[in-house]
């Protein structure tokens, strides 16, 4: 009965699930994972010092019979030219150096276990667990195409003008059926959270959502006058469409977005934009000034514990995609 239920509630979506429903679904298997990332070993190729050792001795003893070999003939031949005597001594360093590389090729790589941090245990057990959850993580420290790193600091740039810093980690998925990558940045001081998802609404303008304190970031835009006065006290909005610009900022969705500014007590920056639509037309920048996907060092001994430090990373995750609910990206209503 309880294995029925615990099936029934994987058929919902990983980001409606409670944090209850989360941690009895998921606590055994994000345990076991860890378990199975501890326990893994981890290995490192190096090379067979004896083999290494034997290698370097036969190159050295192969080189010094060349140049005995070389000496000889300089030697028995006073009367050669310096031309014969050059091309003597290139035919020399060749064969040393097919000589070098024939015995470092005999160096036999072997396969060293090497010992795991507690830090490198939870960079792969993270990986791990939310690509079981249907997510997508790449961490700088495992590696991630610089090609990606390039290109996402080109697109915000372009579009915000001032995004500076190292991405640390990125999230790829799908939320409720509408896809987005989540990538957060730190530079040196604080971090920030860059968010690209896609709407199926129609628009061609481009929008821009900034602080109230910094002027229009291209030309060609006009200042949006809300409704909401207290969304335009915080917020500067600019469009090149003045139509589309109320179509999709709803008052839901400026709802939304105070709310998560002063609840975070963080700062934001969005653009709706059809420049990129390989990568999506919504842009998100988010100041929230914190490592927010950070897995605890400590405290994380029991199987509970652990399930429920997963899903605060979710949680914060989801907070962040509520934005989106309120868009109804995957719904065109027309205008």
């Amino acid at each position: 009965m309880v294995e029925q239920n615990k099936n029934t509630q994987l058929q919902k979506d990983i980001f409606d699930l409670s944090e209850a429903e989360f941690i009895y679904y998921f606590q055994e298997k994000i345990f076991s994972l860890y378990c199975s990332v501890k326990n893994k070993k981890i290995y490192q190729k190096v090379a067979d010092p004896a083999s290494c050792l034997k290698s370097i001795f036969f190159v050295f003893i192969s080189i010094v019979l060349l140049i005995l070999l070389f000496w000889f003939i300089m030697t028995s031949f006073t009367n050669m030219s310096f031309l014969i005597a050059l091309t003597s001594m290139l035919f020399l360093a060749f064969w040393c150096r097919i000589v070098a590389r024939f015995f470092i090729s005999k160096i036999n790589i072997i396969k060293k276990e090497s010992p795991i941090s507690e830090e490198a245990i939870n960079l792969h057990f993270k990986k791990a667990v939310f690509n079981m959850l249907g997510l997508s993580h790449e961490d700088i420290n495992l590696g991630i195409d610089m090609r990606v790193l390039i290109r996402f600091y080109d697109i915000f740039k372009q579009l915000f003008g001032q995004v500076n810093g190292n991405i640390e980690e990125i999230f790829t998925g799908a939320y409720h059926k509408i896809p987005f990558t989540m990538v957060e940045q730190f530079n040196g001081i604080s971090h920030d959270v860059l968010l690209i998802t896609k709407t199926s609404k129609s628009f061609k303008g481009e929008i821009q959502i900034v602080s109230s304190t910094r002027p229009t970031l291209g030309k060609g835009f006009q200042p949006v006058n809300l409704e909401d006065v207290k969304f335009s006290k915080e917020y500067n909005v600019y469009a090149q469409d003045q139509v589309e610009a109320r179509y999709l900022l709803t008052p839901a969705f400026l709802e939304r977005v105070k709310r998560y500014r002063n609840v975070k007590l963080c700062d934001m920056e969005i653009a709706f934009s059809q420049k990129y639509p390989q990568f999506g037309n919504v842009f998100f920048h988010i100041k929230t000034g914190m490592d927010m996907f950070e897995l605890p060092a400590n405290n994380m001994g029991s199987k509970e514990a652990r399930a429920k430090a997963v899903y605060n990373i979710l949680f914060e995750i989801k907070d962040i995609l509520r934005i989106v609910d309120t868009l109804k990206l995957d719904q065109d209503i027309g205008m």
